[in-house]
């Protein structure tokens, strides 16, 4: 499942969950087709394989929920994992033939939605990233960056490097990031500068966008260290990331709130479109099979849902939908032309 922040993960998974765990007492489902045939039988939470990671809190979610007054979901500040088994009885296939019923073993994994802002990085170098960052100084942007560019002014990245420096201006970027993010703006980056769940502090997270002072920077320079710190996060933050939660499915749900940025203006939600589209970028998509599976996975399915969709009376649903059409588009298009369904 896919979504930016506060798109709606956490109360998503949350449900999807429920509906699942009490699929055997109700028909809430209709539109799995498992569900909608009668085939399903039940499911139940099991434990999770990989037990470095949290459990996801679907007991405190669901308890915020059935309070006095009703809660939503605290949201996501670490990676999470809840593992479901399914069971239902196959349709066809040697399934059928070998066993009455068949068990599907679905892992749920909540993270942040800023995280996910970080996957373009993997295509960018430092350089690359630092022009795209000034060039997007305009509007909103320009106005909460002024902090930030007064003190990157006072920065010789031909210098020596000092540590101390570099943090505080890399504080004053993060600042600059937090304030884009209060005023309704979605694309910031890097993600992990904003929610850096265990890495808090550390170096890896104190670098900032910087034109060079020279063709050739030296390498004990503050550029060479900025460098340095980007491709670190690059390979050991973003990279790791995205090889243990995206690498290999094959099945995508994107979550998309299209009232707040709505709600926000016309810059922020051009800005949220844009960061969908960058995103959707950083994914495989096309036609798969069991060899490419093996090899290198694809997303063949794909799925746009528009979140708090209760915020609308019913008659106003089809206006939401065609503003989800227009917010996702661009991405739209580019898994249709790979006969995506």
């Amino acid at each position: 499942m896919t979504g930016l922040s506060r798109a709606g993960k956490t109360a998503f998974i949350t449900s999807l969950v429920n509906q699942l765990l009490h699929t055997s007492t109700h028909d809430n489902l209709p539109l799995l087709e498992c569900a909608r045939d009668g085939r399903l039988i039940g499911a139940k939470r099991v434990p999770q394989s990989n037990l470095m990671v949290p459990r996801f809190a679907y007991d405190d979610a669901m308890a915020q929920l059935h309070s006095t007054p009703p809660e939503w979901p605290q949201p996501t500040r670490d990676v999470s994992e809840i593992r479901l088994a399914v069971k239902y009885k196959p349709a066809k296939g040697a399934k059928r033939l070998l066993s009455k019923t068949s068990t599907l073993f679905i892992d749920v994994i909540d993270y942040p939605g800023e995280w996910l802002l970080d996957l373009p990085l993997l295509d960018l170098t430092f350089e690359e990233w630092s022009e795209l960052q000034f060039a997007n100084l305009s509007g909103i942007r320009s106005e909460c960056a002024q902090p930030w560019l007064e003190a990157l002014d006072s920065f010789d990245g031909a210098a020596e490097a000092n540590e101390k420096v570099i943090a505080e201006i890399s504080q004053t970027f993060t600042e600059y990031l937090f304030a884009c993010k209060d005023r309704g703006l979605h694309w910031v980056q890097p993600g992990r500068f904003v929610l850096p769940g265990e890495l808090a502090g550390a170096p890896v997270l104190q670098f900032f966008p910087c034109k060079p002072s020279t063709d050739k920077p030296e390498k004990g320079s503050g550029y060479a260290m900025l460098k340095r710190r980007y491709e670190e996060y690059q390979t050991k933050v973003v990279k790791q990331f995205y090889k243990e939660h995206f690498a290999t499915f094959d099945r995508q749900i994107v979550l998309v709130d299209c009232l707040q940025p709505l709600m926000a203006g016309d810059e922020a939600f051009n800005d949220m479109k844009q960061a969908l589209q960058q995103i959707m970028k950083s994914f495989r998509y096309g036609q798969s099979n069991l060899l490419r599976r093996l090899f290198a996975s694809r997303i063949d399915k794909i799925l746009f849902a528009a979140t708090k969709a209760d915020h609308v009376t019913p008659n106003q649903h089809g206006n939401l939908v065609s503003l989800l059409q227009q917010m996702v588009h661009p991405a739209w298009q580019e898994t249709a032309f790979e006969n995506m369904k």
